[in-house]
């Protein structure tokens, strides 16, 4: 939040629209396409 948005927007098209798709796909439930899990201290 805070200024995530305009920062977001700052990036180029293709990657504004494919940022939003792998976060469409997580807040379906579905995993993204490319994604790795953070290690754990």
């Amino acid at each position: 939040m805070g200024g995530s948005r305009e920062d977001a927007k700052a990036f180029p098209d293709n990657v504004v629209d494919d940022m939003g798709h792998q976060l469409f796909l997580v807040q379906c439930g579905l995993e993204a396409d490319d994604w790795k899990p953070v290690p754990s201290p």
